[in-house]
């Protein structure tokens, strides 16, 4: 997964308080790589995905902080002066895997191989390796907003809002905030919608999703006058996008350590690193391996 703790450098453009479809995008004046992409016209799987669980990477630096004093907000220049914990959404895999196959019956042309299968969903954002450091935390979705209610909403229910479409050189993110009830900093930020359109971004009965537009940024098929379907000669590059969370935070959020380890893992780093610290996956387990050990020998 493409994982973000927090926003790094200025994005390309960013649109506050809407969530852009593509064509909405394309119609933006762009430079450099993104108008290449965006330029494209590569066939894309069109699913509505249900958020299970919530992932967090850092480095060896920020899982110690994260061991010691619980997971903090960052500002960034766009937070103006609100510090968040970011956590990217992560749908179940077996449903992407269902939902694909769903999706491709209607092109009888490509065979449900499970090299096509995963062509449409080569993103980083369905990747377990990560841009940001080789430890990773995934949680349940529940567990987070129960935890974020108890420690940082008093108790009552937190807030989802659109924050807006953050576009860097190829990638797309979808932000909502989350914050407690007794703020008003985002009040003119409009709600996760909840009612039935062609939404990016949403909440149903079924839960909070994501319908991305851009699973694939390495594309085997060309789509041409909205149905011709074309194998490309070689592998196309494109944009990809994904779901992020943006937690308002008043204060720290605390785990107890058995519950932060038992959700800990080792991940390789994507060749594009922002992370600023550079381990092998070996290297990670073994340190995750001496942090447990070192928990159980004071216990």
């Amino acid at each position: 997964m493409s994982l973000l703790p927090k926003l790094r450098t200025k994005p390309l453009r960013k649109i506050l308080e809407r969530h852009s479809h593509l064509n909405e995008l394309r119609m933006y004046q762009w430079t450099g790589s993104m108008y290449t992409y965006l330029s494209k016209t590569p066939l894309q799987a069109k699913a509505k995905l249900y958020i299970t669980k919530l992932q967090h990477a850092t480095t060896k630096t920020g899982l110690n902080g994260i061991i010691e004093e619980g997971f903090k907000g960052f500002s960034s220049q766009d937070s103006k002066g609100s510090h968040f914990f970011y956590c990217t959404g992560v749908p179940d895999s077996d449903d992407v895997d269902l939902k694909i196959r769903q999706w491709l019956s209607q092109y009888p042309e490509i065979e449900q191989t499970e090299e096509n299968i995963k062509s449409f969903q080569n993103s980083p954002a369905f990747s377990d390796n990560s841009r940001y450091g080789n430890y990773k935390f995934t949680f349940e979705l529940d567990d987070i907003i129960k935890a974020y209610r108890d420690q940082i909403c008093g108790g009552k229910d937190p807030v989802f809002r659109i924050y807006g479409t953050f576009c860097y050189k190829k990638e797309i993110v979808y932000m909502v905030v989350v914050h407690s009830p007794d703020s008003i900093a985002f009040d003119h930020f409009p709600y996760l919608p909840t009612d039935v359109g062609d939404r990016i971004c949403g909440k149903d009965d079924g839960g909070i999703y994501w319908c991305p537009e851009a699973m694939s940024d390495k594309c085997l098929y060309e789509q041409v006058e909205g149905t011709a379907i074309i194998p490309y000669p070689f592998n196309e590059y494109f944009v990809w996008d994904h779901m992020v969370f943006a937690f308002n935070m008043s204060s720290n959020m605390k785990f107890k350590l058995e519950y932060l380890y038992e959700h800990l893992t080792a991940c390789d780093l994507e060749e594009i690193n922002l992370a600023g610290e550079r381990e092998t996956k070996q290297e990670a387990e073994q340190y995750i391996k001496r942090l447990k050990a070192s928990k159980l020998d004071k216990t």
